[in-house]
């Protein structure tokens, strides 16, 4: 069965100064609340969306208002990419729920490989310092300023341009980069996580874990999203897409 949909951008961070059709449905995930021009947090978000919350993640309890906390408390449970967000949120009295990071499930958009590459391919480093590169490995860097000038899409078509080259052109990848590691798990190639700090709030739930806790962070939130788009394909209501929501979370808040 087929349904029409239209694909919009939204602005994370300053979702308010756009123009959005009423009931629009939006995934929220990433790190949230960074500051308009140092002054204000965008968020809540804008009036007509509809949030999903899931990967969420938001370290400073100062950014979360009474508005902020009123607005995560009607939409929850909240899933939050890491555990340190979950007992920021619960101290907040938001039902919160660890979920881990959607970048884990990045290999459901990739085809599968006929072969990977052969263990005399290449290791490639990924933000890794100089001194803890071996002579002669490619290196690439996660951080460009051309991400600001460039369209949504063009983003878009560089990550997958990225990982097809890690995929197919490399044995292994060592990288310091969160989001590199866990994508390049999601897609089975073999990457060492080195970051600079291990102890990062950021990481508490997704370094070191095994293959098995991995796998349930990737179906976990699969399952969740298919519960919930499903219902917002079918043409569902609002009350029964965020009663199905608290249904498949409630186990896990």
């Amino acid at each position: 069965e087929l349904a029409d949909l239209d694909v919009l951008t939204i602005h994370r961070d300053a979702s308010m100064y756009q123009e959005i059709p009423e009931g629009t449905w939006t995934l929220c995930f990433g790190w949230f609340m960074h500051q308009l021009f140092k002054e204000r947090y965008g968020f809540p978000l804008h009036d007509a969306l509809r949030p999903l919350f899931l990967s969420f993640h938001c370290n400073k309890r100062d950014l979360l208002t009474d508005d902020a906390i009123a607005y995560l408390r009607r939409y929850g449970p909240v899933g939050c990419r890491d555990w340190t967000t979950v007992y920021l949120l619960l101290s907040a009295g938001v039902p919160a729920f660890f979920s881990g990071c959607l970048t884990t499930t990045v290999s459901t958009v990739f085809p599968e490989l006929d072969e990977r590459p052969p263990r005399t391919a290449p290791v490639g480093y990924v933000d890794v310092p100089d001194g803890l590169v071996e002579p002669g490995a490619p290196t690439y860097a996660h951080s460009d300023r051309a991400v600001r000038t460039r369209s949504f899409l063009e983003n878009c078509d560089r990550a997958v341009e990225l990982l097809e080259t890690y995929r197919r052109d490399l044995s292994a990848v060592v990288t310091s980069r969160l989001h590199a590691y866990l994508p390049l798990r999601s897609l089975g190639v073999p990457v060492d996580f080195r970051p600079a700090n291990l102890s990062d709030i950021r990481f508490d739930g997704l370094a070191g874990i095994t293959d098995e806790a991995f796998e349930d962070i990737r179906t976990g939130i699969l399952d969740i999203l298919q519960g919930v788009f499903s219902l917002i394909l079918s043409g569902a209501g609002e009350d029964e897409v965020y009663a199905r929501w608290r249904e498949l979370t409630a186990q896990e808040a």
